[in-house]
């Protein structure tokens, strides 16, 4: 190919002779630019859309690494409240049946310290179940431990004990009485003992009353708990005051003559809300023997 210029003012001309192939170089070249310059705009324009998703997955696994610390905080507190709990299962274990609690959520536990959670969510809510479990067990086992509390107090305030070693003479319920005949309501038990043996609290208690009668000389009441109340007749030489706390065992008095009686011998009384019972339904008759 062959170019000619005109130049009009030195009146000359200028020939260039192009070969084919140079030309074909320099289009190629030209190409070359344009395609290196959009591909250069395509990976601009990637790499900010990358960036961008790059930024985004940051922020979310901030987000995920703040949960799993929250979780991992959550489920340390909560293995507190399990050892706590197995510790109180484990004495419940002798008076009930109670599923142990680790034995149903231990493995949830250990999943959950390893990390094998499927997802944030799930990992949340599986958490707030376990805590309702556990919360449920612990009230659970809470009102276990205060009824055997309550059992336990009820041991120490219920007479189950005889208050004096001696011979039966006189049941409860109705009988003649010894000096008129007449057949009355007998409100306790004759104990008969040696003049001056001592007298025991059959349980725990506060001393109520210490009064001097006609009919039933000397009389000592005690109070325990949940209703229950003793009477002791008959009774000499005290030895509590009124308003003093006693524990079963503790000697509250001696056996004496003093009222109306045939012999020395101890009238004893067991009150249900201030109502009369039987005390040989309450205590274990250990030391007394029927009057034959």
């Amino acid at each position: 190919m062959e170019i000619i210029v005109v130049n009009e003012q030195k009146n000359k001309t200028f020939n260039f002779i192009i070969n084919w192939g140079v030309i074909s170089l320099i289009i190629l070249f030209i190409i070359a630019i344009i395609v290196l310059f959009i591909y250069g705009i395509i990976n601009f324009a990637r790499g900010r859309v990358d960036y961008k998703r790059l930024n985004q997955l940051t922020k979310e696994n901030t987000i995920i690494q703040r949960d799993i610390e929250y979780l991992e905080s959550e489920i340390k507190s909560l293995n507190i409240l399990i050892d706590s709990l197995a510790q109180r299962d484990t004495a419940l274990n002798h008076f009930s049946k109670l599923m142990p609690i680790k034995d149903f959520i231990n493995e949830m536990i250990i999943e959950k310290a390893k990390g094998r959670i499927e997802t944030d969510n799930k990992l949340s809510e599986n958490l707030d179940k376990l805590l309702t479990r556990v919360e449920q067990q612990y009230s659970n086992n809470k009102a276990m431990v205060d009824y055997l509390n309550k059992k336990e107090r009820l041991k120490d305030v219920i007479p189950s004990i005889p208050p004096v070693n001696g011979w039966f003479m006189r049941g409860f319920g109705y009988a003649p009485d010894p000096f008129t005949g007449t057949v009355k309501m007998h409100e306790g038990v004759d104990i008969a003992a040696p003049l001056g043996s001592p007298i025991i609290a059959p349980a725990d208690g506060v001393v109520k009353k210490i009064q001097d009668t006609r009919d039933f000389g000397t009389v000592i009441e005690i109070s325990h708990s949940e209703g229950i109340e003793t009477v002791y007749a008959h009774c000499q030489n005290p030895a509590v005051r009124q308003g003093q706390s006693i524990k079963r065992g503790d000697v509250i008095a001696y056996v004496g003559t003093s009222g109306k009686t045939t012999g020395p011998h101890l009238h004893y009384e067991i009150r249900i809300d201030g109502i009369p019972v039987n005390p040989f339904d309450y205590i274990i008759p250990r030391g007394i023997v029927a009057n034959e």
